[in-house]
């Protein structure tokens, strides 16, 4: 709630504060179910999402997906020679840019694991083809 009574209009410069949407975007319906078929058939499955870090957490629990989501500034932080080792030791990855799913992928692939990625966008693109499984 914001108390629009006391709000000062002159430090923002003449706006004015209309109200929030909150915007809701899902998974798929069939998408909890088709994790947990890959886990029980032992795959590995991990989020790579640009969503901020507390929605793809929360994304993951609905999911029944682990919750060890680690933020960009982690994986920049980690030296070339650590990365595979934090790349399978987490559940996931939030705010990453393209080059970044790309440089999971390989990862995981300079590593020996099959690889796959879903994605659905064009940002996805350049993973989805450096990966050994791309699902578009």
């Amino acid at each position: 709630a914001v108390d629009t009574e006391n709000l000062d209009n002159n430090q923002w410069n003449g706006w004015r504060f209309q109200g929030l949407i909150s915007l809701f975007d899902p998974p798929r319906d069939d998408t909890k179910a088709t994790i947990e078929e890959a886990l029980s058939a032992g795959v590995e499955v991990k989020m790579i999402t640009g969503d901020q870090t507390a929605i793809a957490k929360e994304t993951c629990r609905e999911l029944g997906m682990g919750t060890n989501i680690l933020d960009t500034h982690q994986l920049h932080g980690t030296n070339p020679a650590n990365r595979m080792e934090l790349v399978m030791s987490c559940n996931g990855f939030a705010e990453v840019m393209p080059e970044d799913k790309f440089d999971i992928v390989e990862s995981v692939r300079s590593a020996g694991h099959v690889c796959g990625m879903t994605g659905d966008g064009v940002n996805d693109a350049p993973a989805l083809k450096r990966a050994d499984i791309g699902i578009a």
